[in-house]
């Protein structure tokens, strides 16, 4: 006869370590996203167009900017002056939404191992690693469809110029860091190099990394641009970056502050309002320090299908975040843009 089987154990319960879980919760990096993230407040005024319209949803701003023009060369002094008058336009910003949303439900805690505040953050987590993969793959899109369509030719070993880009042969793919900033140079681009690249460039910058801190040999000042002829380059990669067939690693040059990413919100939650059971705020992710707009309702549901008997009226709160993502690169009147495409080839 059993006697204790009334109390006999069923399970057993172990709080495990932080890194337990954490497979589950791990992020990507988004560095196509981060480069437009970071070089935003180089391109245009960052904090005045998220502050105006943040306030003033539907108005455009336009930036007034001069055309550039090739002027006819003189050859001889002359009586009669054609003279040229400048042409100008007035390019607009324009913006995608993107977001997300959660639930968040008490009661669901109170018998549960699960915590309320356990159920908001891995929710709001959960958010974030859903949308910035959307946003890096948009960023993605930005720059192959703004990439140059004028590349100036280079006489360099294995490299091969085309309308699309620049494909640089395996063979020397060991020159790949030298020979960006002649690509960028021949282009009439300086300064700072930003190079936004599959993740598969990786290997090679290791290598360059490798044999600046263990040879002799100072390949990592190659690698960060840190000599005199080059005056600087920072790097991105990204998942959201794929490589062509026969293509190995695949690059997009861009002139710093050449490409930006404009935040702004909702006016509604800017000022905070209020309606009925709705209220309306802002909130800055832990991930990416992006600014959210939160509209925030409380909710009465059925969940006894989920958790059965006493779940027929549930209170909970439902939470939508969302902003809007302005992105930009540096205007140009014709096709020629300070963006190239460069691809390493597998052969």
């Amino acid at each position: 006869m059993a006697l204790l089987s009334a109390t006999q154990r069923v399970e057993a319960t172990l709080r495990a370590g932080r890194l337990f879980n954490e497979f589950e919760g791990k992020f990507s990096v988004y560095g196509a996203f981060k480069a437009f993230l970071d070089m935003a407040g180089l391109l245009l005024p960052k904090s005045e167009i998220q502050n105006q319209k943040s306030q003033q949803n539907a108005v455009p701003i336009y930036f007034p900017v001069l055309n550039k023009q090739t002027l006819t060369i003189l050859t001889q002094r002359s009586c009669t002056i054609t003279g040229n008058n400048p042409t100008s336009a007035k390019p607009t910003i324009t913006s995608i939404v993107r977001g997300f949303e959660v639930s968040v439900y008490p009661k669901v805690s109170d018998n549960n191992l699960i915590s309320m505040e356990q159920q908001y953050s891995w929710s709001l987590l959960n958010g974030l690693r859903s949308v910035l993969p959307a946003l890096d793959t948009y960023s993605v899109s930005i720059l192959e469809t703004n990439k140059s369509a004028i590349n100036a030719a280079v006489g360099l070993e294995g490299l091969t110029t085309a309308a699309t880009g620049y494909t640089l042969a395996k063979a020397q793919r060991d020159r790949l860091y030298y020979y960006i900033p002649t690509i960028m140079a021949r282009n009439d681009l300086g300064g700072t190099i930003i190079n936004i690249a599959s993740t598969e460039s990786r290997e090679l910058m290791l290598e360059y990394e490798a044999m600046g801190t263990y040879n002799a040999e100072n390949m990592r000042a190659v690698l960060e641009g840190n000599l005199p002829s080059a005056t600087g380059m920072r790097h991105y990669t990204s998942n959201r970056i794929t490589n062509a067939a026969g293509t190995q690693e695949t690059h997009y040059l861009v002139q710093n502050g050449a490409i930006g990413v404009f935040v702004w919100n909702d006016s509604d939650a800017v000022n905070r309002r209020t309606s009925d059971n709705l209220k309306s705020y802002l909130q800055t992710d832990p991930v990416m320090g992006i600014r959210w707009d939160v509209q925030e309702t409380d909710v009465c549901e059925d969940l006894s299908a989920t958790y059965g008997v006493g779940f027929e009226r549930t209170y909970g709160t439902k939470y939508q975040f969302a902003a809007n993502f302005g992105f930009m690169t540096a205007y140009s009147s014709d096709t020629s843009k300070p963006i190239h495409k460069l691809e390493l080839l597998t052969a």
